[in-house]
């Protein structure tokens, strides 16, 4: 991730090997009933890219590098030309970038079965999948006081521990896109009331609103108080999902994003310098270990070699010993 540095204009490029594990987990997220063939996992794999590192570059420089980039994994490592895995995308004569746009997986286009019967697997159509959406935000309207006019959307969460920020002015529909991703996803939506007296101690209160939901354990397991709060908070991170809706409108945004930035910076400073004393402290380790093994290697030579001066020693003494007797 060399290219995709944090810049004052792109704060949020601090990608690292958590965001390599989603792409890993949206892998998983595929069952042997909706493996067709081979090209199904390779488009999965870019999908699941495009999803955890494409749809957060704001530059288009940066995003063609990565188009380019998934370009050559395919052809070096899948050994799969990228042209002809996505052909079933191209909207001209030949692929380009924004055909990409057109490649979605999820498990919504089968929304009225339950969770665990749903398929994750390829969306056959951008028409296909409109249909699905639009039928879900009439059923939501149908059964919710307030009505939703929504343009369609293109990503809903659905890995363990995903979260979202959504950035946009006052209208844009983020929490509306919200509350339909929700109710496709078959989640309950819970809005804490924000005011400007908002603070710790209120979020704690709406905290423990949600924690029942969250939590979704058995009640009744006898665990040790640390294997409980373990189980509880591995029961928040699967099925807690936090999204946070800015607005870009004046420098509050900024201000935290590069403010954030700064400590995300410093940290990482702390922690290279860190490592860089555990590594001066494991490299003198190691020179004394090799010094301590070579003086090792020293002293057994002088014990095999004074074990054999000992050994001839002996036999000089008994040999003398014999002529000593045939003299007397």
């Amino acid at each position: 991730m060399q290219n995709l540095l944090p810049t004052p204009a792109k704060s949020h490029y601090t990608f690292n090997l958590r965001d390599f594990s989603r792409v890993i987990q949206g892998c998983l997220l595929l069952k042997k009933e909706s493996l067709e063939n081979k090209h199904t996992m390779t488009r999965l794999f870019v999908h699941e890219v495009f999803r955890v590192y494409y749809d957060r570059l704001v530059d288009d420089q940066d995003r063609e590098w990565l188009y380019k980039l998934m370009s050559s994994i395919l052809k070096d490592h899948f050994k799969e030309n990228f042209d002809q895995v996505f052909d079933h995308l191209k909207q001209g004569s030949k692929l380009v970038e924004e055909d990409m746009r057109n490649l979605l997986f999820g498990d919504y286009m089968n929304p009225e079965l339950e969770d665990d019967e749903r398929l994750y697997a390829e969306v056959p159509s951008i028409e296909t999948f409109a249909e699905v959406v639009e039928a879900c935000l009439e059923e939501y309207n149908q059964t919710h006081k307030n009505r939703m006019n929504l343009v369609i959307f293109r990503r809903v969460l659905k890995q363990p521990g995903g979260n979202t920020l959504l950035v946009g002015v006052g209208g844009s529909g983020r929490q509306s896109i919200t509350r339909l991703a929700t109710s496709m996803a078959h989640m309950t939506m819970f809005q804490p009331e924000i005011s400007k007296s908002y603070g710790i101690a209120e979020w704690r209160d709406d905290l423990k609103t949600i924690r029942p939901i969250a939590q979704a354990g058995d009640k009744n397991l006898e665990l040790s108080p640390l294997a409980l709060f373990a189980f509880f908070i591995a029961r928040c991170r699967e099925n807690l999902h936090v999204v946070v809706a800015f607005s870009p409108i004046g420098n509050a945004f900024r201000n935290q994003a590069q403010e954030s930035l700064a400590i995300t910076r410093a940290l990482l400073d702390q922690k290279r310098a860190e490592l860089k004393d555990v590594e001066d402290r494991l490299a003198a380790l190691q020179q004394t270990f090799e010094e301590k093994t070579e003086e090792k290697a020293q002293l057994e030579f002088q014990v095999d070699l004074c074990a054999k001066k000992l050994e001839r020693a002996e036999k000089l003494i008994g040999g003398l010993g014999g002529e000593k007797t045939r003299s007397l």
